[in-house]
């Protein structure tokens, strides 16, 4: 059964849905119902698939004008159908579900890259190290113990706050500037099961966030930036709880000077993360960047997957293949 948080924010009252896993499909019934019965006005969502968009923490999805205007109206009576449900992520699942009732649907978190660049730049190297090791002991204690998470990301982002506090008071805060601008009305909260608690908590927090959306300038030697770089990057990439690309690009998109240090230093980091997480029993993992996507790879349609199939639908050519 999916976490479900019902609170009131003045006369509008705010329903907080917790997505297990954003690559399977549970709870996506769930939320259908919950949507149906409360068509809230405004539909908040973690995270976002919208090619070519400009999307501000807040601000809207343009799910609406870019999905196929003939093809998305049949999808909106095919997500009826639980079985379609279980085809599509419970996500992908709230972004139809939304569109069918005519809900708004808007950004509740910030960019990872933001949150990612503001813990680089914040740390000397030695406190990223020092921090990067006690995540990894932690994941590989839990390993050990058969008590770790089966997303490496909840288990890794308590140990640094721009991924974890710093983001909820983001979604806490744009959640309550929908929930005061639609008064009289019902907001709907999508985000993972993980941050649930953590955001009602803060609802009644009137503190700003406008420090929270940009990350400061990194002083540290160029060299330096890098290697900090690294050391998350071989984390991410032994983990896969994030992709590497949000920390180091990949080795072709590396200026000379960045990618003489990533040789020199990515290794070394990677196989003493990687070596710690086997030994405590993780299973399968990758070093590179090809592999590390590859394994993010989803059992379910996702989110960008929406756009062929409303492409589909629209198509009357297409519509046997897709049926």
């Amino acid at each position: 059964m999916a976490l479900i948080r019902t609170l009131f924010r003045g006369r509008s009252t705010v329903h907080c849905f917790g997505v297990e896993a954003y690559a399977g499909s549970k709870g996506g019934e769930e939320l259908f119902a919950l949507l149906e019965r409360c068509r809230p006005r405004v539909v908040l969502m973690e995270s976002f698939a919208a090619p070519d968009a400009e999307v501000f923490t807040g601000g809207q999805i343009p799910y609406g004008s870019q999905l196929n205007k003939a093809g998305l109206p049949r999808a909106w009576t095919m997500i009826e159908d639980a079985k379609f449900q279980n085809l599509w992520s419970c996500e992908a699942v709230g972004v139809l579900s939304a569109l069918r009732i005519g809900a708004e649907l808007r950004l509740a978190d910030r960019y990872h890259a933001v949150s990612f660049d503001r813990l680089i730049a914040k740390r000397s190297l030695d406190e990223i190290r020092t921090n990067v090791v006690s995540a990894t002991e932690s994941l590989a204690q839990q390993l050990e113990g058969r008590r770790a998470t089966a997303i490496a990301q909840n288990a890794l982002c308590p140990f640094f706050p721009e991924l974890w506090s710093e983001r909820h008071a983001v979604m806490a805060n744009v959640t309550k500037r929908a929930a005061d601008e639609e008064e009289d009305s019902h907001i709907a909260l999508v985000v993972g099961t993980e941050h649930v608690d953590h955001v009602a908590s803060l609802l009644d927090d009137e503190g700003d966030i406008a420090h929270l959306l940009s990350a400061p300038d990194d002083t540290a030697p160029f060299e330096v930036q890098v290697e900090k770089r690294c050391v998350l990057a071989a984390l991410l990439g032994a983990t896969r709880a994030f992709p590497q690309d949000l920390v180091l690009p990949a080795p072709d998109n590396l200026v000379p000077e960045a990618a003489e240090v990533v040789r020199s230093v990515y290794p070394k980091y990677h196989r003493a993360i990687a070596g710690r997480l086997s030994q405590a029993g993780m299973k399968s993992v990758y070093g590179s960047v090809e592999e590390v996507i590859s394994s993010h790879q989803q059992t379910v349609h996702g989110l960008s997957q929406l756009y062929e199939l409303c492409d589909q639908l629209g198509d009357p050519l297409k519509q046997a293949v897709t049926s």
